[in-house]
């Protein structure tokens, strides 16, 4: 029986913000989902499921898509929350690797080192200044390795679950929605999509693709334009095609998913389940907010404020647009955001920066909002769950979609 009205839809989604190393904060969030699952169908007598069989739809953007493809690829949570917390370093080197790293690049630049005030970098000459602060801070290549130990070279198309994740095409100023069922991004390898998504300005470098399906969709945009007369918009690069963080496009990708469910199921999803990494409350004065400039909206000594103050009003408009597209009685929402109280960088991988992310999840979910909101939550996928295999038992084709 069950204990509430049964879903019009049996289209579940689950999304997940971007946060960069406060992907760790969300992924102990998960972990506590599903342990709640786990109990509650042991408790129900029902075989343990993996997380990925709750939800039709799984989005994610830049951290938030490593855990989408995780979750889709069939990872547990804690397998997640794991990979965050061993990996960290290898993304984020400490601050010697990262200089090392940094000249480095630098000395494979023109600039003139004899000339070079470290000391006093705006003195340079204004070519030899633009190079230097046109460095981003980490190389990606650790993210890269990392990205490829997790997924291997498994293709997007091979998830099984509808994978959904944002990134951004800056040659062409577009937006890149990646979508697992799509040919032209089957063949993408799930760790490019991953990088893609997690190119964050100022701290990695783009993303570039050869992808030869991708290149071709877009060719076939270029060719259609020529052969109407017109001046081809998009177009393709000659060393391919630049891909930054998905989070300048929908850090909370939640309105992807519950379009991408209207587009392809014709219907609004039952239950939406969105998970952020922790919205900030550094505050920034009028004297702060008057008086910065570039350098200090993108300092990392400042945990890059500018990116806080895109990705946190961004997420929140899409959270405020998501509650008044989904009716109550015939959608569920489910938001979990905990507030960052204390000083919590996206950018280290210091111990007790990890350890502060994990504390800050634990305290959020000892709070009683996100216990009612978690019992809701596994009470509506466990029922809706049942309801879905009953349908697809007795419609054999809802299977094949």
């Amino acid at each position: 029986m069950f204990t509430h009205k049964p879903p019009t839809s049996p289209y579940n989604i689950i999304c997940f913000d971007g946060g960069v190393i406060r992907g760790l904060l969300t992924a102990v969030l998960l972990e506590k989902l599903e342990e709640e699952l786990n109990a509650e169908e042991l408790r129900a007598n029902h075989p343990q499921k993996q997380l990925r069989d709750y939800f039709k739809i799984i989005a994610g953007t830049s951290s938030g898509s490593i855990i989408a493809c995780g979750i889709a690829r069939g990872f547990s949570a804690k397998r997640i929350k794991d990979f965050f917390k061993e990996y960290a370093l290898k993304i984020f080197p400490p601050i010697t690797e990262t200089l090392i790293s940094l000249i480095w690049r630098l000395l494979n630049t023109d600039m003139n080192f004899s000339e070079f005030d470290t000391f006093n970098i705006l003195s340079q000459n204004p070519e030899g200044a633009k190079k230097f602060m046109a460095q981003p801070v980490y190389d990606g290549k650790g993210l890269e390795d990392v990205l490829q130990h997790i997924f291997g070279y498994e293709e997007f198309g091979e998830l099984p679950q509808l994978v959904i994740v944002p990134s951004y095409d800056v040659y062409n100023n577009e937006a890149v929605i990646f979508k697992n069922n799509e040919k032209e991004f089957k063949t993408m390898p799930v760790w490019e999509i991953c990088r893609a998504s997690a190119a964050a300005p100022v701290i990695f470098p783009a993303h570039v693709t050869h992808n030869q399906e991708f290149i071709k969709s877009i060719k076939l945009k270029e060719n259609q334009a020529e052969e109407a007369g017109e001046e081809p918009i998009i177009k393709v690069g000659r060393e391919g095609i630049p891909l930054i963080d998905g989070g300048v496009v929908a850090n909370n990708p939640v309105l992807c998913a519950i379009a991408e469910c209207r587009r392809q199921f014709n219907t609004f999803p039952s239950v939406v389940a969105s998970f952020g990494s922790g919205w900030t409350l550094n505050r920034i004065t009028v004297r702060e907010a008057q008086g910065w400039g570039g350098l200090n909206w993108a300092s990392l000594l400042r945990n890059v404020p500018l990116m806080d103050v895109f990705s946190d009003g961004s997420s929140d408009a899409t959270d405020y647009i998501a509650k008044q597209l989904l009716l109550k009685g015939e959608s569920e929402y489910f938001r979990f955001q905990p507030l960052l109280k204390k000083n919590v960088s996206a950018f280290s991988a210091a111990t007790d920066n990890l350890d502060l992310l994990v504390e800050i999840a634990e305290e959020f979910l000892e709070t009683q909002e996100c216990k009612d909101d978690m019992k809701k939550l596994v009470d509506s996928l466990t029922s809706h769950h049942c309801f879905f295999d009953s349908v697809v038992e007795a419609i054999p084709h809802l299977s094949q979609s």
